[in-house]
């Protein structure tokens, strides 16, 4: 049984925390948060988006906000989750005080990062990893395929995301002009870094990949807009037979039904392709849209990458 202990009961870490509860080889231990008991418990069994959770399962609860204070004796894995923490000075506390293991569930640019279904046969028994972002577990597993088998010259990435908890309800203060307009009236372009993390595992396409975020007025989901410039030639059949025969079924559904983003709700995997979304241009130019529930399929591949960290 691999104990577990979250820090930072956000949209991500109550998701994750539901799927540890259910896992029957995972026990969670302790989750901490700067808010008070009694709100964490509430947010956690009741969700707008997933709905309430019946199970009555327990564990520890605290609220502390200085990660040196934090104490993790008996933890097998520490997931970060708080959204504030990602140098590995930082989250070397968390090692410190008890964990043996430390997951990141987020992009670092100085972390060893693993996505499952790519590179997590390479784990080197790392004490903190980074798992990306739920971005670019969608994204680099189909690129990283797409460029083996026929090559990448250059690619623009735009991703069509839910908003999210950082942004505002209504038009307020932001260092960000663009994030202190309504996110729930918006289509608000903000930066991405899918491309930076895309280059951690294809660095030949550095300088080639321009990324951006677009977020949206719904509440759950992400739809990925690639574009690519291939270094050969290429026809939609032989595009498709490449996705089907060559992509991981345990990350990757490739669908062909009529998919909207309410669909996506729930679906466990790293990315949903929709065949009749995969667009060729003059032999070369290839347009891919995939789909992502972006809590829930991030958080089973977190859940997945804890039996690679506890086993090394």
């Amino acid at each position: 049984m691999i104990k577990i202990g979250i820090n930072g009961f956000g949209r991500i870490g109550r998701i994750l925390a539901r799927e540890i509860i259910k896992n029957p080889n995972l026990t969670l231990v302790k989750i901490n948060d700067i808010y008070n008991e009694k709100t964490m418990e509430y947010l956690f069994r009741h969700d707008t988006v997933y709905g309430d959770f019946k199970n009555n399962a327990s564990f520890i609860k605290t609220s502390r906000e200085d990660i040196k204070k934090l104490n993790w004796n008996g933890i097998d894995i520490v997931y970060e989750c708080s959204g504030i923490f990602h140098e590995k000075k930082e989250l070397l506390w968390h090692i410190k005080n008890g964990a043996e293991k430390v997951i990141l569930s987020s992009y670092s640019k100085e972390l060893p990062t693993y996505i499952y279904g790519l590179n997590e046969k390479n784990y080197k028994n790392e004490n903190i990893i980074s798992s990306s972002s739920c971005t670019g577990n969608c994204v680099i597993p189909i690129l990283s395929i797409i460029d083996k088998y026929i090559g990448i010259k250059n690619a623009t990435i735009t991703t069509i995301h839910s908003y999210t908890t950082d942004q505002n309800l209504l038009d307020n203060k932001n260092k960000d002009l663009r994030r202190a307009r309504s996110s729930t009236q918006n289509i608000i372009p903000l930066q991405s870094n899918v491309g930076n993390a895309t280059v951690q595992f294809l660095p030949h396409l550095k300088n080639k990949i321009a990324a951006k975020s677009i977020r949206v007025p719904v509440a759950n989901g992400i739809l990925i807009d690639i574009n690519i410039s291939l270094k050969q030639k290429s026809s939609l059949k032989q595009i498709k037979r490449i996705l089907h025969n060559f992509t991981n079924k345990h990350i990757t559904h490739i669908s062909k039904a009529s998919l909207v983003s309410s669909d996506i709700k729930g679906m466990s995997f790293s990315n949903i392709i929709n065949e009749d979304m995969i667009y060729l241009c003059k032999d070369n130019f290839l347009k891919l849209m995939l789909w992502q529930d972006n809590e829930y399929g991030y958080v089973k591949r977190l859940i997945d990458m804890a039996k690679i960290v506890k086993n090394g």
